[in-house]
């Protein structure tokens, strides 16, 4: 139920929504920087990806 909270408020205020932005990130420790926590630089471009998977599509639509 909680997961959902983030994707019926994006719809509700017309945003766009990343369902899952440290995906291919989270738990792997060399896209990490050392305190586990943070993405490092290429843990970023990851990040950076799954952004631009939601936006491009978008950005298309309106130009």
């Amino acid at each position: 139920e909680f997961a959902g909270l983030f994707r019926t408020l994006a719809e509700a205020e017309g945003v766009a929504f990343v369902p899952s932005l440290l995906a291919g990130v989270l738990g792997r420790p060399q896209l990490n920087l050392a305190d586990r926590v943070h993405p490092n630089a290429a843990g970023q471009r990851l990040l950076a990806a799954n952004v631009w998977a939601v936006l491009e599509p978008l950005l298309q639509v309106a130009a």
